[in-house]
């Protein structure tokens, strides 16, 4: 679970909002370019059975699920990365 700090915008959510782009949710939160801090770790039920390829926070983050124009989101682990203080 990230806590959303900020979110860029770039084409796609142009296109996810103006309707470019089927979207699933829906209502859909867009949002594809995200910055937070992480405050939980967990696994969703279909990981947990092994069935990562359905994962409920998984697919094109801002398209195939709510994006960072929220106030928290959940991504898989493989899409977090560690940003260095400068």
């Amino acid at each position: 679970m990230i806590k959303i700090k900020a979110t860029g915008i770039n084409p796609i959510d142009h296109r996810v909002v103006s309707g470019g782009v089927e979207v699933k949710p829906s209502p859909h939160i867009p949002g594809a370019e995200i910055s937070g801090v992480v405050e939980r770790i967990g696994t969703c039920d279909t990981c947990l059975n092994q069935s990562e390829m359905v994962c409920r926070n998984g697919g094109l983050i801002g398209v195939l699920t709510n994006g960072g124009f929220a106030e928290y989101i959940s991504v898989p682990e493989r899409n977090v990365f560690k940003i260095p203080r400068i």
